[in-house]
């Protein structure tokens, strides 16, 4: 295996480290997480994470096991996220079944309506545009590349990326709001859809 401290420059060092590690990295995240889509994605973010790090990279004694160690952490991460999935779907399936479930200290949709605009304020003015354009509008990826000139998979980026955000927002206001916690079910489900597609 070459050195990456033979390159003359950062953009040489990562070039080499996406043609050495990008096949043998995904094939381990996949074995880890069962999931080619799931395994494309921590992929790509990982060798988006060494870009942004590209001028400290020659500094990395063993750039081996670094790759590899962030490969397992953000599996890791990928399955804390499942859990929490898993923990807000079991929270809510007990608060609807609850008798002491109170509705009068349930949100209101109006309320929840003025939660999702705050969270969506919160997105970039491009991810705000595809997250309306698919959810409020119905349209197919395909159609929104078209209509924004964008390529299917840029789209798609943006979707996943404004799920999550969004996703991430409401998850502060899930503390015992039924509304909340099934409409970030909801987003999990889109999510899950868009990542598969």
């Amino acid at each position: 295996m070459t050195d990456p401290h033979h390159f003359e420059n950062e953009h040489e060092i990562f070039k080499w480290l996406f043609e050495t590690y990008k096949t043998p990295l995904h094939d381990y995240i996949q074995s880890i997480t069962k999931s080619h889509e799931v395994a494309e994605d921590i992929t790509q973010e990982i060798f988006i994470r060494l870009w942004k790090k590209r001028n400290e990279l020659t500094q990395i004694e063993n750039i081996d096991y670094y790759i590899y160690r962030m490969a397992r952490n953000e599996s890791m991460d990928f399955f804390n996220k499942v859990a929490l999935d898993a923990r807000l779907s079991s929270e809510l399936k007990k608060r609807m079944s609850s008798s002491f479930n109170n509705v009068s200290t349930q949100m209101d949709s109006k309320e929840m309506s003025r939660l999702v605009q705050k969270g969506l304020s919160t997105l970039s003015p491009q991810r705000k545009l595809v997250y309306q354009l698919s959810r409020n509008q119905g349209l197919k990826l395909e159609e929104i590349a078209r209509q924004l000139n964008l390529s299917v998979n840029t789209v798609k980026n943006h979707l996943i990326a404004a799920l999550q955000q969004l996703r991430e927002y409401l998850l502060q206001f899930s503390d015992g709001n039924g509304f909340v916690i099934l409409f970030i079910l909801s987003l999990n489900s889109i999510l899950n859809a868009a990542i598969c597609n």
